[in-house]
């Protein structure tokens, strides 16, 4: 059963491309392969174009760009049109192709010679399922001068599991401020702060630029030992007041000692509305908000260049709020390597 398969997915791709080729594989298709004098010896050049590829009907859609395609310790990237092209070594016979949401394909146990210049169509699948995370503990500190009251309605982005207190049939608290104590209007009842949870998906670091080798990124990379430190300096120079931070760490330290190492990024005030969007009446002063998104690895290795990230400290005057929560972010679908010339 399994061989009849194959000569059916085989026979089926031969009458959807249209030019010649060499040897056909699930995830590659060789163009061409010819010698070329002017490779240096010992290297191979390879190019191609890189496509999303429906196996359940053998179509060719989009064409992929930003697709990590690596051999041995070099990398790039594919461009706007799917294209990428490399020089590697003969030794590096192993590619490849890597694209968050898509399933790896390679090229393997294809025989390189010296010299040669490879033209070939790679394919790639997206995964079936899309990873869901967990906005986890955004809580929401209250402060006023003076007394007041105010309607807090929250418009999750993602399916919301959990809201303390309970909201309404419009995802509203009513709530008041009496020498900010912080009470629900209609119970009376006191709470330290608002609070919600919900799953969503896509979420990704945010990039600063895009570079051949890897993207830049926004952050600092911590190893486990320093975790509580880092947060401790960082959180006292936002303006964090020692309740949220003391908040804060106790909640997210234990969650970052399972790896040696984490990249860390924070996404700030307007940036969070991705995550939940606020509506606050009468409006406040300020809304301060940040959000921690964090992936740990067991190498201080990740596939971003990492600059430093400058902060905007709170503002905290008037009638204003300090909203915190964060992502455990998953890089399983990332190519990590080393830095290359």
């Amino acid at each position: 059963m399994k061989s009849l398969a194959l000569f059916i997915v085989v026979f089926q791709s031969i009458n959807c491309f249209s030019e010649k080729y060499i040897p056909y594989h699930f995830s590659y298709e060789i163009i061409s392969d010819k010698y070329d004098a002017k490779i240096p010896n010992g290297k191979y050049l390879i190019e191609g174009t890189i496509y999303d590829y429906k196996y359940n009907d053998n179509q060719m859609r989009d064409k992929l760009s930003n697709v990590v395609v690596s051999a041995g310790e070099k990398t790039t990237r594919s461009d706007s049109k799917g294209y990428f092209r490399m020089t590697n070594q003969l030794k590096d016979s192993v590619l490849k192709f890597v694209l968050m949401d898509y399933n790896s394909s390679y090229l393997e146990n294809y025989s390189l010679k010296n010299k040669h210049r490879i033209k070939l169509r790679i394919f790639m699948t997206q995964t079936k399922q899309e990873t869901e995370f967990m906005v986890k503990k955004p809580v929401i500190y209250c402060y006023s001068d003076q007394n007041t009251k105010f309607d807090f309605q929250l418009i999750s982005k993602g399916e919301l599991t959990f809201a303390y207190p309970s909201l309404d049939s419009t995802h509203t608290w009513q709530m008041k401020l009496e020498n900010n104590v912080l009470s629900d209007q209609n119970s009376q009842q006191n709470y330290p702060y608002l609070f919600w949870e919900s799953k969503q998906k896509n979420i990704n670091f945010e990039l600063a630029s895009i570079k051949q080798s890897k993207d830049e990124i926004c952050g600092s990379i911590i190893s486990k030992a320093n975790i509580v430190s880092y947060l401790d300096s960082t959180l006292t120079a936002l303006g964090f007041n020692f309740k949220e931070k003391t908040d804060f760490i106790t909640f997210w330290a234990p969650q970052m000692q399972k790896e040696n190492y984490y990249l860390i990024q924070f996404v700030q005030n307007s940036r969070c509305d991705k995550f939940a969007n606020y509506k606050i009446n009468p409006t406040p002063n300020h809304l301060n908000r940040i959000y921690m998104l964090f992936a740990g690895n067991i190498e201080p290795k990740f596939p971003f260049e990492v600059v430093p990230q400058p902060l905007k400290p709170l503002e905290r005057n008037g009638f204003y709020f300090v909203d915190w929560g964060g992502i455990e972010i998953d890089l399983s679908n990332y190519y990590v390597s080393e830095k290359t010339n």
